[in-house]
């Protein structure tokens, strides 16, 4: 049902990769380090989004608003 959360997870795990391999070639691009950590993060969120809403009945989904990996993993 939410598996759009799961193809742009996608998109930010092979975006976090391509940062990766520009910052292996490029130590000047020290920011990418920083473009890394948003993406992975924002993968992670994806995937806990999307587990939580395929747990609930599909009838009573909320959405859910946070960017909050610790509330997200305690299902607040």
């Amino acid at each position: 049902m939410y598996e759009e959360y799961l193809t742009k997870s996608l998109s930010d795990l092979v975006l976090a990769r391509q940062a990766i391999c520009n910052y292996k070639s490029n130590k000047i691009m020290k920011d990418m380090k920083n473009m890394v950590s948003y993406h992975v993060q924002q993968a992670i969120e994806k995937m806990l989004k999307y587990c939580i809403y395929n747990k609930q009945n599909s009838n009573t989904v909320n959405e859910l608003y946070t960017h909050y990996l610790e509330i997200l993993i305690k299902g607040e």
